[in-house]
């Protein structure tokens, strides 16, 4: 079953939700693990991801000029590795499908990068 949103059912705010839901659970995993090798693998994603988010944000805010709003992630809770790569692969899914829905991002590329 593949994945479909239409256009007004994810917005840029969404996005800023999810990414942000995403690195609280990594960080929240990193504590939470028994297993060292875990603990240094979650680390080493949670700084990946965060320049990740900061990358994502700052592009989304400069293609479709929406600011993030209050954050409304809901409960987050840690998860086992093999659950957060699931979880890592259907976020970027989503938001791929996002991206390639939105026109509007597309006719106005905008480049943060100096």
């Amino acid at each position: 079953m593949a994945t479909t949103l239409q256009r007004s059912s994810y917005t840029p705010q969404n996005v800023y939700e999810d990414i942000h839901k995403l690195f609280l659970t990594i960080k929240l995993s990193h504590y939470k693990t028994k297993s060292f090798a875990a603990h240094e693998a979650f680390g080493r994603i949670y700084d990946q991801v965060n320049e990740l988010i900061d990358e994502i944000t700052e592009k989304l805010i400069g293609y479709s000029d929406v600011d993030p709003g209050d954050l409304q992630i809901g409960t987050v809770s840690p998860k086992l590795p093999k659950d957060l790569g699931q979880f890592i692969i259907a976020l970027a899914i989503k938001i791929e499908l996002f991206a390639a829905g939105e026109k509007s991002l597309s006719s106005q590329r905008v480049n943060l990068r100096p």
